[in-house]
C-alpha cells in the first residue's frame, strides 16, 4: 500500500473494505514499500507511525501479518535486513501505489533499475524538499530511506497505480508516471485531478 501525502479518501475506503474482507479469516496481511531512514516508529513523520494512526489501529489484523520496513536497523546490518525483508515479500495479491512528484514509485527515484530489490536509497533533493514540511524543515528531513525495489513490486499479482491532484497531472501527461515499471506490468492506472 502507498501512504504518502495523498489520498485521504481512499485510505478511509481501505479501512472499510479491509474490515469487510478480513471477516473471511485472519490470514490477511499488509505490506508497505518504504520507510525513512533512520527513523523510529514512534516519530510522527515515520510511515510506520502514520500507517498505524490512519489505518492499522482501526482494523482487525494480526500483528505478525503487518510488514513495514524498520527505520532503526543499525547501518552495519542494513544490507542483510533489506535482503531479508525482500525475501519475506513472497506473495502480494494487490499492490496499491501512488505516483511521486518525479514519477517515482515509493522511493525508487529516477534512475532506479527495473531489477532493483529492497534496499537503502539516497533521497533526491526534490523528494526531501517535498517531504520537509512534515519534518519541520529540510535540515530535519532524512536523506535516506528503505524502499522496496521495482523487481519486488512486480511480484504483485495486481497493481493499482494512482495519481491524485493537479501537480500529478503534468507527470502523467508528460511521461509514464511509473517509468521504472516494465511494459508488461499488470497495472491499472487511476488518475484524478
Amino acid at each position: 500500500m502507498c501512504w504518502g501525502s495523498r489520498p485521504g479518501a481512499p485510505r478511509s475506503g481501505c479501512t472499510a473494505n479491509w474490515s469487510n474482507a478480513t471477516r473471511r479469516g485472519s490470514s490477511a496481511s499488509a505490506t508497505w514499500r518504504y520507510e525513512f531512514y533512520p527513523i523510529r516508529s514512534t516519530e510522527q513523520q515515520s510511515r510506520n507511525f502514520r500507517i498505524h494512526e490512519d489505518f492499522l489501529n482501526h482494523i482487525d489484523i494480526l500483528p505478525e501479518n503487518i510488514h513495514i520496513p524498520d527505520g532503526t536497523v543499525p547501518e552495519a546490518r542494513i544490507s542483510e535486513y533489506c535482503a531479508s525483508y525482500d525475501h519475506s515479500v513472497r506473495k502480494i495479491d494487490l499492490m496499491i501505489i501512488g505516483v511521486g512528484e518525479d514519477g517515482q514509485i515509493g522511493f525508487n527515484e529516477p534512475g532506479s533499475y527495473a531489477k532493483s530489490r529492497t534496499r537503502l536509497v539516497q533521497l533526491t533533493h526534490n523528494t526531501r524538499k517535498i517531504q520537509s514540511g512534515a519534518f519541520f524543515g529540510l535540515e530535519n528531513t532524512p536523506k535516506m530511506a528503505i524502499t522496496m525495489g521495482i523487481d519486488t513490486i512486480m511480484r504483485a499479482e495486481k497493481i493499482i497505480l494512482m495519481a491524485w491532484g493537479e501537480e500529478k497531472a503534468k507527470i502523467v501527461q508528460a511521461k509514464s508516471p511509473a517509468r521504472c515499471l516494465p511494459r508488461t506490468c499488470r497495472c491499472t492506472p487511476i488518475s484524478r485531478w
